[in-house]
């Protein structure tokens, strides 16, 4: 099974992030509209199981 820390648009935080956790990061989903090209994100662990969104490194 695919874990998120496996996904290209997973990335780990920093140690000088203030909400910095040993394993914790943010999946950055790339988005569009009719306007523009934009990007949300949601906090995750490394080993979630990954979304429907995986793309393999």
């Amino acid at each position: 099974m695919a874990v998120c820390k496996e996904c290209k648009n997973f990335k780990p935080l920093k140690q000088s992030d203030l909400d910095y956790a040993e394993g914790k990061g943010d999946c950055f989903l790339p988005q569009q509209d009719e306007k523009c090209k934009y990007w949300t994100l949601r906090p995750v662990k490394e080993d979630m199981p990954a979304c429907d969104r995986f793309e393999k490194k």
